[in-house]
């Protein structure tokens, strides 16, 4: 088995070999992308265009446990704002039976933080320190190339930080609102 596969949406289904780790969809309203995981199963457009002849394909995000409880996100924003001057990153996983926050041994500064992997996580979620907007850069688009749901939070000393929450797809991003994770 290849590690990507390409698949064409014809009349008659999916034409084409299936990838190890992730599928690349062709059908008459784009080119997609397709993969899961234990935790998500996704398929997003990563090119509108027409290709006429074919089979339209349906974009899908689907976290498999269920969207994650708003409660837990004020949490992780809360262990955030304890400390504002300090790039900080938190994890929501799953622990077989729940989501859960953790946080996992880090180094942080004012400009970037580093952390240990932590088994299970669903939602990357890290802050920018100071004036820096709640944005991905270039660095977590390098960082990010996994199969997961990401955020960004930004201007921690205010009551209501700001953040943002994207879907990575190995190295294809999507922007999503926040009630498209959060329950």
């Amino acid at each position: 088995m290849k590690a990507v596969g390409y698949l064409i949406n014809t009349k008659d289904g999916f034409q084409g070999e299936v990838g190890l780790f992730y599928d690349y969809l062709l059908g008459s309203d784009g080119l997609y992308i397709r993969a899961s995981n234990d935790l998500l199963a996704v398929t997003i457009n990563i090119a509108n265009v027409e290709v006429r002849g074919l089979e339209p394909i349906k974009e899908v995000i689907n976290l498999v446990h269920g969207k994650i409880p708003s409660y837990l996100y004020n949490l992780a924003l809360s262990i955030l704002q304890a400390t504002p001057d300090v790039e900080q990153y938190v994890a929501i996983v799953w622990n077989g039976n729940s989501y859960a926050v953790r946080v996992p041994e880090q180094e942080g500064t004012g400009g970037h933080v580093n952390y240990h992997i932590t088994p299970g996580t669903v939602l990357d979620m890290h802050c920018h320190t100071g004036e820096m907007p709640a944005e991905f850069s270039g660095i977590d688009d390098m960082d990010e190339q996994g199969l997961g749901l990401y955020a960004v939070a930004a201007n921690l000393k205010d009551i209501e930080p700001t953040c943002e929450v994207r879907l990575g797809c190995h190295g294809y991003f999507l922007p999503l609102e926040k009630n498209e994770v959060f329950a």
